[in-house]
């Protein structure tokens, strides 16, 4: 229910690095920023006193979440990669990100398209749509194949599947058979 609480909050407020961001995420980030923090300078100081760069990840909440801390993180963020995300700020945000970002949809993953672009947010990163036939595509998704995935959806049995779509365990399960295929095409 804390996630849930948190997603409503979807007015901006101002972000640290620039821009806005969504307050329910951002008040998610800033109470565990401080164990970030904790576990950063504890793992991400090699014995000669530079800074690793760490990568940031999560799914759904945990995906905006990413996205602020990569933010954050500034040029200490090596990547981002977030699964089934919402977007986490407007535009003049999305531009404080210094690292790549990967931005995973799986078919018609709901959470993907909240809170509204009408109310400002944008996604960032390279898209990567795992389309209704469990194929991975990268980058520009034609709108015809879009298109295709809605329609399937008006006709699939499965009730509410832009939920369905949201689980984590079918991301885990549609990019593992991607990357299998991928192998075997090598």
């Amino acid at each position: 229910m804390k996630d849930v609480f948190a997603d409503m909050k979807f007015w901006k407020k101002p972000a640290w690095e620039g821009g806005k961001v969504h307050t329910g995420f951002a008040t998610y980030v800033d109470e565990i920023w401080d164990d970030i923090k904790q576990l950063f300078f504890k793992h991400g100081v090699r014995p000669n006193g530079k800074t690793k760069r760490v990568y940031t990840t999560g799914h759904s909440l945990g995906a905006a979440a990413a996205t602020i801390a990569a933010s954050r993180l500034g040029t200490f963020a090596r990547g981002c990669f977030t699964y089934g995300s919402p977007r986490a700020g407007n535009k003049k945000f999305t531009q404080t990100i210094k690292c790549p970002v990967w931005r995973f949809r799986n078919q018609r993953d709901l959470v993907t398209r909240v809170p509204l672009a009408l109310m400002g947010f944008k996604h960032i990163g390279k898209f990567c749509y795992i389309d209704g036939d469990h194929n991975l595509r990268i980058g520009a998704v034609k709108f015809v194949r879009l298109f295709k995935d809605a329609v399937a959806s008006v006709f699939n049995k499965v009730v509410a599947d832009g939920f369905v779509d949201h689980s984590m365990s079918d991301y885990i399960k549609y990019i593992n058979e991607c990357d299998t295929v991928h192998k075997k095409e090598k």
